[in-house]
């Protein structure tokens, strides 16, 4: 198995013709995006069988995919950030509004 593998569970396929095996997607920077099949027994039952049904990617590629997936996390960040600015600054205005009413 890889080192350090993470992964995310997406589907099933069929291995040692009756078992069921999880298929899982790489999250690693040198796995990123590639496929990978383990069987899918919980722990403590669960057999040796681990194989990849992508081919490595090209290093080049999968550092790009890794940045770019870094620089999603950081765009929904700031996303989230400005969310909470134009939230703060809609209430700013309805009290401004408010105080207008009032006057």
């Amino acid at each position: 198995m890889s080192q350090g593998s993470s992964a995310s569970s997406v589907s099933r396929k069929n291995y040692h013709s009756i078992m069921a095996a999880s298929q899982f997607i790489g999250t690693t920077s040198v796995n990123v995006g590639l496929r990978f099949s383990k069987c899918s027994k919980t722990k403590g039952k669960r057999c040796q069988f681990w194989e990849w049904d992508d081919d490595l990617l090209d290093p080049r590629i999968a550092d790009l995919i890794s940045s770019l997936k870094c620089e999603k996390v950081a765009l929904k960040h700031e996303n989230i950030v400005l969310q909470m600015k134009v939230a703060e600054l809609e209430n700013i205005l309805e009290m401004l509004h408010e105080e207008d009413d009032n006057d």
